[in-house]
């Protein structure tokens, strides 16, 4: 059996949530079929995922969270209530193989609290690998839009938040009416 995430745990994963939250998530099997594909070939043991909420990537990851509870059709091993924003996290240095966050970046603090590099600096310390996914130069439509920190992430806001770190693979997707970046890097 497979370790990574199929179309069909997604939509099981997904059945107890409401029909709005349901139709809402479809929308994002897109980005996570890209990540799943880009996995395919790769070797890795311990996984790290930030904000798995819903569903993970690989289904026996460790989970790291930012607020919300964990759904419950999911026995997670380990879960970290941890912060990503707050440095150092409760990790040993290269203890995953693969650290995994998607659309979660852009929730760690205001463009310029330097939160989103701090972060990323803890990646590339207890991780080998990272794939990143990040909403890509969606434009605010109303002023909540903006507030919520998706509209206007660009090439040079994401290029800060790594660190300047070149990906090994990069790939842009839009499974809706929204782009997505996907960085791959390997440290």
């Amino acid at each position: 059996m497979s370790r990574l995430l199929t179309r069909e745990t997604f939509d099981f994963y997904l059945s107890d949530h409401s029909r709005r939250k349901r139709n809402a998530w479809n929308n994002r099997w897109g980005y996570h079929k890209a990540v799943v594909n880009m996995l395919k070939d790769v070797q890795f043991d311990r996984v790290l995922e930030l904000g798995c909420n819903a569903v993970s990537i690989v289904n026996d990851s460790d989970c790291m969270y930012i607020g919300g509870m964990f759904p419950q059709k999911r026995h997670i091993e380990n879960k970290y209530e941890h912060n990503a924003i707050d440095t150092p996290w409760p990790m040993a240095d290269k203890q995953y193989d693969l650290f995994i966050a998607l659309q979660v970046w852009e929730h760690l603090g205001g463009r310029q609290s330097g939160n989103h590099q701090k972060a990323f600096a803890e990646v590339m310390r207890v991780s080998k690998m990272a794939i990143l996914s990040f909403p890509y130069k969606w434009i605010a439509r109303r002023a909540k839009d903006k507030n919520k920190g998706h509209a206007d992430i660009n090439n040079e806001i994401i290029s800060q938040w790594t660190l300047n770190a070149e990906p090994f693979k990069q790939l842009v997707v839009r499974p809706s009416n929204h782009r997505r970046k996907i960085l791959f890097f390997k440290f």
